[in-house]
């Protein structure tokens, strides 16, 4: 129906996880915005990953309703935007 999968248009797993973990394993510019501004989407993805997760698990057990897939799809895009922007940051 929403075409719910388990990639769904997300980062790859390998990504995320370096995505995810990549502030503790670098040495942190204290003080910069760049640094902030990482944090606060890594932040922002852990929770919507979270939420994407309870979804899931309410799908599963079918009472996921037709405004939380919605809400999942939006996720989704939030999500994949936040990987591209965090993959660029982690490059550099």
């Amino acid at each position: 129906m929403y075409g719910i999968g388990r990639n769904g248009g997300s980062c790859d797993t390998s990504l995320l996880a370096r995505i995810l973990t990549q502030g503790a394993a670098s040495p942190k510019k204290e003080g910069t915005m760049e640094t902030y501004r990482v944090e606060e989407l890594r932040a922002e993805l852990s929770q919507l990953l979270r939420k994407q997760s309870e979804v899931l698990q309410s799908r599963t057990f079918g009472g996921a309703t037709d405004t939380e897939l919605l809400e999942y799809e939006i996720r989704q895009e939030i999500i994949h935007e936040i990987c591209d922007q965090l993959a660029h940051s982690v490059e550099a």
